[in-house]
Parts: C-alpha cells; structure tokens; sequence
C-alpha cells in the first residue's frame, strides 16, 4: 500500500486514497472507505483487463472503460461490475456495438458495425440481434441496400468484481 490511508482500530478496515497491490499481481489506484472501492479509481487485473471509472460499494458502478488484454475496449455505463445501459464496444477486428446493455449483454435497441461499413440496427436480445431490425450495406453509388446477415458475434466480459479475499491477501 502506498498512498494516505488509515486504518480503522477496531474493524481493521482501511480508509485513505493511493495505491493498492495484492499479492495475486491486482492492483487498485483510488479511494477506499472502510476497505471498499468508492468513488473514481482504477483496477488491474493479473489477467491484464483494466477498468477505470466509478466504484461503488467495491464494485464498478456508474459509468467506465474496461480494457480487455486482447485489445477490445468498453467504454459506458457499469452496473455491478458489468456493462448495462449504454455504451459502446469496439472489438479487436474494429467491428463495433454500439446501444443498449443489460447485465453484460447487448439487450435493446443498438448497431453492430463491420469494418466495411456494413450494419446491423435493430434489437437485440441476450447478446443476439432479432427479427426487429435491418441490415444494411453501403454502397457508394446506390446509397445503403438493405438485407439480411449473420447474427453477430458473442460478447463476453469478465465481472469486473474482486474476491473478498484480495483485501485479506494485500501486501504490506
């Protein structure tokens, strides 16, 4: 730990803002009230995902950028720990969503974008577009055709939360 903190003589617990390390390689740079992630901060997984954003409660909570080790980026509202309202994920390849999230999947009204400009716009349903939407290709000299396409890929993110036994494992 390295930073102004305190800690709490009866709980034990810590209070104080700087620089957190575990012994498993997580780090969290923050506030922490009582031994729990509150306000702005920012956390690195041994895995290589960071998010930075808001923390509530020891979770991420209000609106964050979750940066994936193979180079995909989220950038959007976070519910407990997981994108959900809107928000925007370009992925590795450059293909990208864009729209509503529900508990880590796009759920609701959004576009998925390839990189030849074709898209997908429409709802979509645990992580699948649905038959209420469009696709459409662009065309430079005909303006944008519309048809069918295949459903796009998956999302998945791991929960942005940490075991309770990091604050017992920190480094001293």
């Amino acid at each position: 730990m390295t930073g102004n903190f305190s800690v709490d003589k009866k709980s034990g617990l810590v209070s104080g803002k700087g620089k957190v390390s575990w012994s498993n390689g997580n780090q969290f740079e923050g506030t922490l009230v009582q031994g729990s992630k509150e306000g702005k901060g920012k956390f690195t997984w041994n895995s290589g995902q960071r998010y930075n954003g808001d923390w509530t409660h020891d979770v991420p909570n209000g609106r964050g950028v979750f940066n994936f080790p193979d180079g995909s980026r989220y950038e959007g509202d976070v519910k407990n720990g997981l994108p959900h309202g809107q928000g925007t994920t370009r992925f590795k390849n450059g293909i990208v969503y864009t729209g509503d999230w529900v508990r880590g999947k796009s759920h609701g009204h959004g576009r998925y974008i390839w990189t030849d400009g074709s898209y997908w716009e429409g709802e979509f349903r645990d992580d699948r577009k649905t038959e209420n939407g469009r696709m459409h290709f662009p065309n430079k000299d005909k303006g944008n055709a519309v048809g069918t396409a295949p459903a796009p890929a998956e999302n998945t993110f791991q929960r942005a939360t940490t075991a309770a036994t990091d604050r017992q494992t920190e480094e001293k």
